[in-house]
């Protein structure tokens, strides 16, 4: 009976953007599946399982503007990744969050504003088995007190 070498092919085209691991935003790249003789095992995260969008809400309270970001359910924010809002105005800003908490993230600028914005974060699934950058982008109407809120 002849021997069978391993076999290493590449399938499937996974468009993974990145994942933060000890302090580093990495590149995820497509998966990969070993095929040793007759067992297959596979080396890649479901392909499924991407994190879903996080939620955006907004709130005057005494002339600034509280922009809440709400973890989807069964998920929660890595808060030790980079967690940041950044104000797209004549002078970009960078700002990080008032209050921090697995679940809720509340973030804080001037509430006359009408500049778009962005959030980008870090989501998770409740089991740690994988975390990945999200980013929404929104626009607050200080006149019909609305936020309107983009995938980026």
């Amino acid at each position: 009976m002849p021997l069978l070498a391993p076999v290493i092919r590449i399938i499937g085209n996974f468009p993974w953007k990145s994942v933060y691991h000890e302090g580093k935003t990495l590149p995820m790249h497509r998966s990969t599946w070993m095929l040793l003789g007759t067992s297959t095992f596979a080396l890649a995260a479901n392909p499924n399982s991407g994190a879903p969008d996080f939620h955006l809400a907004a709130r005057p309270n005494q002339g600034l503007l509280e922009i809440r970001a709400l973890a989807p359910e069964a998920h929660h924010f890595n808060l030790k990744a980079p967690m940041i809002l950044e104000l797209h105005s004549s002078v970009a800003r960078r700002l990080a969050p008032r209050q921090a908490e697995e679940r809720e993230l509340v973030f804080q600028m001037p509430a006359h504003t009408r500049s778009p914005f962005q959030v980008s974060l870090y989501v998770c699934n409740n089991e740690n088995t994988y975390c990945e950058k999200k980013s929404l982008g929104g626009v607050w109407n200080p006149e019909s007190r609305r936020l309107m809120v983009r995938a980026d």
